[in-house]
């Protein structure tokens, strides 16, 4: 929602929840309405305008990469259950589990090569030469491995 609003072209600002709750204790308003909360964020937001900043979304290919990143994440936990599952299983279900790692190693496959193609194409060479993106992705080999 929040990147929808700045796509909209909405003047943005991320509150901390701690603080919006401190605020409001500070306020005397305990009751937690919809209203209530809209009521005082919008004061908050009002006696706080200059020390606000705003909200700056990610690029596109900055999200897709995230999104990406996300996946790649419940894939490699994914392998890693049907991985330990197969010493607890039969030979036949064994197998069933194989196929379905060997699926997950091809797909985990497939994201990494879709991240380096975002990764070459929105970024400059110094920066996929550093250490935080390395030549390869981060985690490659090792979760090739596993």
């Amino acid at each position: 929602m929040l990147e929808a609003c700045c796509d909209a072209g909405l003047w943005v600002s991320r509150i901390n929840p701690r603080q919006a709750r401190d605020f409001a204790r500070a306020t005397g308003e305990l009751a937690k309405t919809d209203a209530i909360d809209a009521r005082l964020r919008c004061l908050l937001s009002r006696l706080f305008v200059h020390r606000l900043r705003r909200y700056e979304a990610p690029a596109l290919w900055q999200r897709e990469l995230r999104d990406w990143l996300r996946r790649r994440g419940h894939v490699v936990v994914t392998m890693q259950a049907q991985k330990q599952q197969t010493a607890l299983t039969s030979p036949a279900v064994r197998k069933l589990i194989m196929r379905t790692i060997g699926a997950l190693t091809r797909e985990l496959a497939a994201i990494d090569r879709e991240m380096q193609v975002l990764l070459n194409r929105h970024t400059t060479p110094a920066l996929r030469s550093s250490k935080r993106l390395g030549p390869d992705l981060p985690g490659h080999e090792s979760c090739a491995a596993s």
